[in-house]
């Protein structure tokens, strides 16, 4: 994993509290519910009697896979935080203090399916024990989740070359 031995931030950047990164997940998980699950199976949900639920099949499950994920991946990399993180003053960034890079985010968002076991009661636990309040696909990615600022990148071009060095 990507981790560092140094438990502290680049110079301006503040972390953000575990309750603050919660809050921000109870606002996606209601942006991506309402927003998108809720649609599609209002849309193509099916009632399986057997089970008693409903079920989204095919194509269209795909689809809310893909776009669930998309939420995540692009907007962490593009934005540097999901709607809710942004809300809430709140970005990601790497262990250098820049915005995350595609893979960084990649990486972050692979493991969110195992920090979220128990209701992120995995990610919690990570979150609790690393000096950075890094869940494990933090830890992975090398970021961390801090308040944002309007000089937290100091200028600089996030998507440039320069960072990467």
């Amino acid at each position: 994993m990507a981790t560092t031995s140094r438990a502290y931030l680049p110079s301006g950047l503040e972390l953000a509290t575990i309750g603050r990164r919660t809050f921000a997940a109870i606002i996606d998980a209601a942006i991506i519910g309402t927003g998108l699950w809720f649609p599609v199976f209002r849309l193509w949900g099916e009632y399986d009697e057997a089970a008693g639920k409903y079920e989204v099949k095919g194509i269209p499950a795909i689809a809310l896979f893909g776009l669930s994920v998309a939420y995540f991946l692009l907007l962490e990399w593009l934005w540097a935080g999901t709607l809710g993180k942004r809300l809430l003053d709140m970005q990601v960034v790497s262990l250098k203090g820049i915005r995350c890079s595609f893979t960084q985010s990649l990486k972050r968002n692979m493991l969110r399916p195992l920090d979220f076991i128990f209701f992120y009661l995995v990610g919690f636990i990570a979150a609790k024990l690393s000096p950075l309040g890094q869940r494990l696909g933090d830890q992975w990615a090398g970021t961390v989740v801090v308040l944002r600022k309007q000089d937290a990148f100091s200028g600089r071009d996030c998507r440039s070359d320069e960072h990467m060095n």
